[in-house]
């Protein structure tokens, strides 16, 4: 009972720490991801359709509004930093590893809602955010990194649809290049674009390539809107008046004239932000550091702290509308905000192990629910009559845990499986377990002996190996054979071993157990007594390990030896051996 407590716990335990979730009353609910690689951004192009992407080069799609994810690309020294949907078809994905010279990009592409992704994807410089404000008019944002100069180079980058061509554009402000790190970019109108730097500048976009020398060399040019002493994360326009900021310790700034003023806001945190994400003027998300979920409904004026249910540091933010919106980060997590119900069964499979028929023996598996809503669990079935629960009609609460009863109790000896079905309301229904064990034969075999000195064996796997027990008439101690010390006493009579013992008369002794239908038996070079198992077998199926071991007869005895074909349950045999090795009684 002890040890099953205990595995019940640490599987407890171990979930709670590998996705940090505390399991609050929120309207934040965890959904599996499939990796523990940091996710670090997630794009949806409606309530089904969406696309996550993360360290290692993960990228995950799901059409199911995030119950089910797939990991469906990944290149493993590859980090992907941003994806957006261009349209209901052209998913983008960018980001870098690297490589010879620094730092490499890649921009990759779906053109079927992202459960697709080509193979040689576009070279590109560094990219750290991807945003469109048409289906052809697309734009990113990242810096250029190289050994040899160890300076950090801006570029944006351009996709025209007709043809899917990402372009490069070196950053100049007062014509000169940046040494920036942009790190995001917001893009509401084709005439309006602002991004901002790690450095704390924020700027917006005057015109890419007009003249023949930037024809040569590529270059975008922006203006200086403002700068602030932190570091600028997140950026996100509403429209080309009403945009906001948030960076490093907590800091939010607000611009409702196109970036020429920006009005500190009071966010009540101190950890890091590293998204921003409004529906309308007015309601907006950010998320931050340590679990840090924000919400605003009047414009940034008041934000106040949502509980997410993790300590993870979240990385972004997405939102399709007031009732659908998802954010990822650290450890693989995914959260959704929805009234969702999510059934986790960090247990697939109990094995119960060995038993004895028409015994019983209860585990539990562990239930979960993630989700932001209350499931409940209606019928727990098994396709298995000896596998059972008598538990049924569950209410899980929000990051409720629960654990549920499974008996075995087995009928009949033999190997036994079934699964555990378990019905309830969450979309995942009805979700299985699967168990196992095996029932073992147990009975009485009735052993003879004679008046006299006879030779025994223990055919069974007694409760009690005793010899007083298994033969309390006995009129002698028990003896086995040693090679070095010859015979020695013996207070019990083991499996697979011989035993001389002495009787008045002939008797019947009763020895009840578990059925023994194999054992492996140890010999030594020389001469050994040797026990039974639970059924008759010819000495000509005994298995010898190492082969051809076996140097003499195998010798009964009653009324003097005798050779035998045949080791009977319950007798013993002298066998001699050229080699230690060992003797294996299977029975058919």
């Amino acid at each position: 009972m002890f040890v099953n407590t205990y595995r019940i716990l640490f599987i407890i335990v171990f979930f709670l720490l590998f996705s940090m979730n505390l399991f609050p009353q929120t309207q934040w609910g965890f959904q599996t991801s499939g990796t523990i690689q940091n996710l670090n951004s997630v794009s949806f192009f409606d309530t089904s359709y969406g696309v996550a992407v993360g360290d290692s080069g993960k990228i995950l799609f799901t059409s199911n509004g995030g119950y089910n994810w797939s990991v469906r690309f990944g290149e493993r020294y590859m980090d992907s930093n941003d994806v957006v949907y261009a349209d209901s078809q052209s998913v983008f994905a960018a980001g870098y590893q690297v490589c010879m010279d620094g730092e490499c990009g890649m921009v990759y592409r779906s053109t079927d809602r992202g459960l697709n992704w080509q193979t040689k994807p576009q070279p590109v410089s560094r990219i750290n955010a991807l945003t469109f404000n048409s289906t052809t008019n697309g734009l990113g944002v990242g810096h250029a990194y190289s050994y040899w100069d160890q300076r950090g180079w801006a570029y944006n980058f351009r996709f025209k649809n007709n043809d899917s061509i990402w372009k490069s554009f070196m950053v100049m402000c007062n014509d000169t290049s940046t040494d920036e790190v942009m790190t995001d970019v917001s893009y509401p109108d084709t005439n309006f674009c602002v991004a901002i730097t790690q450095q704390g500048n924020i700027y917006r976009l005057m015109r890419d390539t007009l003249t023949d020398r930037d024809k040569i060399f590529g270059n975008s040019y922006w203006r200086l809107l403002g700068n602030f002493p932190y570091e600028l994360n997140s950026i996100h326009f509403v429209d080309t008046t009403i945009g906001t900021i948030v960076g490093s310790s907590g800091n939010i700034w607000k611009t409702t004239d196109g970036g020429l003023n920006w009005e500190s806001q009071i966010s009540g945190t101190s950890q890091n932000l590293n998204s921003v994400f409004f529906l309308n003027s007015a309601e907006g998300y950010i998320a931050g550091d340590g679990g840090t979920i924000l919400h605003t409904i009047n414009g940034g004026s008041t934000w106040s702290i949502e509980i997410s249910g993790t300590i993870q540091n979240l990385r972004k933010i997405y939102f399709i509308d007031s009732k659908h919106g998802w954010v990822v980060g650290g450890n693989g997590l995914i959260l959704k905000r929805a009234k969702f119900k999510n059934l986790v069964l960090p247990q697939t499979e109990i094995k119960f192990g060995k038993i004895i028929e028409r015994e019983s023996r209860t585990d539990s598996i562990v239930l979960m629910n993630t989700g932001s809503d209350s499931m409940t669990i209606s019928k727990i079935q098994s396709d298995n009559s000896e596998f059972v629960s008598t538990q049924s009609n569950l209410i899980l609460l929000p990051g409720q845990v629960m654990t549920v009863n499974i008996s075995f109790s087995p009928l009949s000896p033999g190997s036994k499986s079934g699964h555990i079905i378990f019905t309830h309301n969450a979309p995942s229904s009805p979700d299985t377990v699967f168990v196992e064990g095996m029932a073992l034969d147990y009975d009485t075999m009735v052993v003879t002996v004679n008046p006299k000195w006879n030779l025994v064996s223990n055919p069974r796997l007694a409760d009690n190996d005793s010899t007083h027990i298994l033969f309390p008439s006995a009129i002698s101690k028990t003896y086995k054979y040693d090679q070095t010390l010859g015979y020695q006493e013996s207070p019990r009579i083991e499996n697979g071993i011989g035993y001389w013992i002495k009787f008045n008369s002939y008797e019947e002794f009763n020895i009840p157990g578990v059925v023994n239908t194999i054992d492996t038996i140890e010999v030594n070079e020389g001469w050994n007594l040797i026990g039974s198992i639970s059924k008759p077998i010819a000495t000509s199926s005994i298995i010898q390990v190492p082969t051809n071991i076996v140097d003499s007869e195998y010798f009964g005895f009653e009324d003097g030896y005798k050779i035998t074909d045949v080791i009977i349950p319950g007798k013993a045999y002298w066998v001699k051996v050229n080699m230690n090795g060992k003797l294996i009684l299977i029975s058919p």
